[in-house]
């Protein structure tokens, strides 16, 4: 059955051929000797009704316009025999596929062993990759390594999985290196031209040691990902889909390319697989930044692409992420600088990172205060020139161009310099850092609080980035910076040494620390962006670009700038402690004469989590929060897990909207009842009075008042009424995916992930809160899927999913960000942790069932096989070049291992 268009579906006044088609097509039916039945083909589902009914169907060779099927009608008389058939569908296939396809069906095949032999070539496949990145195991607990497989399985295919490792296919890399930059691109094939076609990453990037930094970013940089796809959901029209697996020939695609914040976390976990890609991951997300440090929205192997704004399209909309460029590239370098030492080190000043030139302009200070749900200008014109570069250059055109055209280069210290000032600057004493860049934070459900929002979760995952920069030897050094961001750390310096302590809880204070930092950013964004639209002015116009001015900081002041920072931001997430023993994550700015006062919002899991994997908490505080915590109102009994938000009852559709007697008390109410409301107010018979239907939100008031002084009042009682400064978005609003009532499994999964590094930090600091730590971590586990039966779960137990809405089974399988978080729950889980360049078992949280095996715990982590077993005593012992050899333990040498096994006793301390 071919099914197919006769034209591709479009609107131009072109033709558009179509020629390719999907098939289903039939092998069988057929009793075991062979013989074949005599059938009758249907392409639609219209005779369904006439068979049952006992008539016989005539056979169909041709339907239009109507959803096709694909149905074999036969007669057999049964006596004990086997009777078999298969249904293929396949596709997309060219007419000559389909050609060669018929041809083969008509001389009698494919058979039965062809087809199971292409099904089992189909699944070794995805098995192949799977075990690529270590998802195969076995265990005595079945569930837990089938969990395990489901996880790394959905993550791969959001964000793909290397080819062959680290080994390379150096036409491929050129390819690449084309697609980026044709100046370029037949630079780097001559300095590679010695190198063989099939060669390692380690080769390439030793090659060109010594050649243009250019060549050393774009080798840097390539990623030779297959099985990626963009996630997203289809029914938004801004997620363009390219699922690509294999081309025409059949041969498998390198490609990756997804939006920011899922990708980078599926890189997260995909690098305990491949850690030699650290640096290429940590090297294109650095090179994708902007020079305001933020993100663009998407980024692929064919470079990075941005939101545009379209006046004629509602759902078009624009704006940086708050939380992205803090933990996403922190838990990048964590695991970086664990596995080599010295790793930030070694790029800390070496000029190797581009900025994406993402045409968006974070208002001035004065005007983020006045509207800041719209703190974001868009720049058509930079937009335009952009995409005339990339046009000519390749993707690097898209970058921020520097001397001689090419793409201007940064350093690590200039990158992560860019991200503190960038949230040091939205940091507001006592309430969190400020949401005013459009968009929400990773968690979709909270997007309406950007605007007067406040994120203690992301202050929280900035003071464990600024935990993590003072543990580097080169913070304490002399640093040459770009000019404005020399500047900005001086000035900043000044403003927090002139910091009261009680600006975290004094309004005064504090907005005073708002008016202090305000011109500091405001100096520090203009100047970044004159420097871009400077560059790309005299690249359009092809004159020489200039070396922007550098600025050398003297040893100790990028210290002193994270040391007093990160004091305030202790004293700020200290001051949300709630009296519940838990935390807030999320408040609201609001300004008042003289001041600036902070107003708490609900209960969240989300701060929670937060703090948990900040590093602010003891082991004992930890064991606290989340005693605290499963005796919420956040913890459900019947789903043994934890929603988003409280569920709370909401008022009824006759209880909202009811203008009280201060709102009534205005002239101007008065005044539009009169007139009969003037389309902005509605009456009743009882006389109650609200706002009419057409009233959505405050901008409707004032555009229907627009030139009336006293519309801005009425506005502000429709926002009073109506709570908007409160509106979180779809967290309040909505009952299903991270609505009222909903658990979202992807934030139970990061509060397992922190429970496990609180048990961790337990055992090396000796803690009695270990055990009720370890407790804690199971019974969050307990509450996943997999630890639940099918009916209970309302889904497969083994897969992810996104959510669970009250009364309902868990919806969404597959590429939900749950699976990165229990892929690294699960590396701790069998004990396996990072330290100071060496690789320790320290199997604190290791369930005894799992070793209940025939032959133990089995599974491969960095490709190397792992056994563990049940032993009266601990033994370690790693299979090496000259055979078995006795390790003292815990201390595993994975860089000359090809195999470890363990005995553990019982089955872990």
């Amino acid at each position: 059955g071919i099914h197919t268009l006769y034209a591709k579906i479009w609107d131009r006044a072109e033709p558009k051929e179509n020629f390719e088609a999907n098939l289903a097509w039939s092998a069988g039916p057929a009793f075991a000797g062979g013989r074949r039945l005599a059938s009758t083909g249907l392409l639609s589902s219209g005779q369904i009704a006439d068979f049952c009914a006992g008539r016989a169907p005539v056979a169909e060779t041709l339907v239009r316009g109507a959803r096709g099927a694909f149905l074999r009608a036969f007669e057999a008389e049964l006596g004990g025999e086997t009777l078999a058939w298969r249904f293929v569908l396949d596709g997309p296939r060219s007419q000559a596929r389909v050609a060669e396809l018929a041809a083969a069906l008509e001389r009698g095949g494919p058979d039965d062993a062809a087809i199971e032999a292409a099904l089992e070539a189909n699944d070794e496949g995805v098995r192949g990759l799977v075990a690529r990145a270590d998802g195969l195991q076995s265990s005595g607990d079945p569930m837990a390594a089938a969990h395990h497989a489901s996880d790394v399985l959905f993550n791969i295919m959001r964000g793909g999985v290397f080819v062959d490792g680290a080994a390379w296919d150096k036409a491929d890399l050129l390819e690449f290196a084309a697609s980026r930059n044709r100046r370029l691109a037949p630079r780097l094939a001559e300095a590679l031209a010695a190198l063989p076609e099939r060669t390692g990453r380690a080769a390439v990037i030793e090659a060109l040691r010594d050649a243009d930094p250019g060549l050393r970013r774009l080798a840097r940089e390539y990623l030779p990902l297959t099985w990626s796809r963009r996630h997203g959901d289809p029914s938004r029209p801004w997620n363009r889909f390219s699922v690509r697996v294999r081309d025409p020939g059949g041969r498998r695609i390198v490609d990756y390319q997804g939006n920011w914040r899922d990708i980078f976390q599926n890189w997260e976990a995909l690098l305990a697989s491949e850690p030699e890609y650290a640096e290429s991951f940590i090297a294109t997300f650095l090179s994708a930044m902007t020079a305001d440090g933020h993100n663009p929205y998407r980024i692929g192997r064919s470079g990075v692409d941005w939101e545009v704004v379209d006046e004629e399209d509602p759902w078009s909309y624009i704006g940086y992420w708050g939380d992205h460029q803090v933990i996403y590239l922190l838990k990048l370098l964590e695991a970086a600088e664990a596995r080599e030492p010295g790793f930030a080190g070694r790029l800390w000043g070496e000029r190797a990172f581009t900025f994406a030139d993402v045409p968006y302009r974070i208002r001035p200070n004065a005007e983020l205060l006045e509207r800041p749900k719209s703190g974001i200008r868009f720049d058509a014109a930079a937009h335009r020139r952009a995409l005339a570069r990339a046009e000519a250059l390749g993707a690097d055109g898209r970058l921020v161009p520097g001397p001689g055209g090419e793409p201007l280069l940064a350093s690590l210290s200039d990158k992560l310099v860019a991200i503190v000032i960038a949230k040091a600057g939205n940091l507001v004493p006592g309430g969190g850092l400020w949401l005013n860049t459009q968009r929400p934070e990773w968690n979709d459900a909270n997007n309406a609080l950007v605007g007067w929002g406040l994120s203690l979760v992301s202050l929280a995952e900035l003071r464990r980035l600024l935990l993590f920069l003072r543990t580097l030897p080169c913070l304490d050094a002399p640093v040459e910076l770009a000019a404005e961001s020399a500047a900005a750390v001086s000035a900043f310096a000044a403003v927090l040494a002139a910091t009261p302590p009680r600006a975290v809880d004094d309004p005064a204070a504090r907005k005073s620390w708002m008016d202090a930092v305000g011109p500091v950013m405001d100096a520090w964004r203009s100047a970044r962006y004159a420097l871009a639209d400077r560059a790309s002015l005299l690249a359009e116009a092809g004159a020489e670009i200039p070396a922007p001015e550098r600025v050398g900081l003297p040893a100790g002041r990028l210290r002193a700038f994270v040391e007093g920072l990160l004091a305030l931001a202790d004293a700020t997430l200290r001051a949300n402690r709630r009296s519940d023993g838990l935390w807030h994550s999320y408040n609201l700015m609001r300004p008042v004469p003289g001041g600036v006062e902070v107003d708490r919002l609900h209960l969240m899991l989300e701060g929670q989590v937060a703090v948990l994997g900040s590093g602010l908490l003891s082991p004992e505080e930890s064991a606290e929060v989340l005693a605290a915590l499963a005796s919420s109102e956040l913890y459900v009994e019947d789903r043994r897990s934890y929603l988003l938000y409280p569920d709370r009852a909401l008022p009824g559709f006759l209880e909202r909207n009811v203008l009280d007697a201060e709102a009534m008390a205005l002239p101007l109410v008065g005044r539009l009842l009169e007139a009969g409301g003037g389309g902005v107010l509605e009456r009743q018979a009882d006389g109650t009075t609200r706002f009419a239907p057409a009233m959505a939100n405050r901008h409707d008031v004032e555009r229907a008042l627009a030139g009336d002084p006293a519309g801005p009042g009425l506005a502000d009682h429709y926002e009073r009424l109506l709570r908007h400064r409160e509106f979180t978005g779809r967290s309040g609003t909505m009952f299903a995916f991270e609505g009222l009532g909903s658990i979202y499994w992807h934030m139970v999964a990061k509060l397992l992930l922190a429970t496990s590094e609180a048990c961790f930090a337990a055992a090396a600091a000796g803690s009695p809160a270990l055990g009720e730590l370890k407790a804690r971590y199971r019974a969050i586990q307990a509450g996943i899927g997999y630890r639940k039966t099918a009916a209970e779960y309302g889904a497969f137990p083994a897969d992810p999913y996104s959510h669970t809405p009250a009364g309902r089974g868990a919806q969404q399988p597959g590429m939900t960000g749950q699976v990165k978080e229990e892929i690294l729950a699960r590396w701790n889980e069998l004990g396996l942790r990072w330290r100071g360049g060496r690789l320790f078992l320290e199997p604190v949280l290791l369930d005894p069932r799992e070793l209940e095996r025939e032959g133990g715990l089995e599974f491969t982590y960095g490709r190397v096989p792992f056994r563990y077993v049940a032993a009266e005593r601990p033994w370690l012992r790693i299979l090496g070049p000259e055979g078995w050899e006795e390790c003292p333990g815990p201390e595993i040498p994975l860089s000359r291992a090809r195999a470890v096994e363990a005995g553990l006793p019982g089955a872990a301390r």
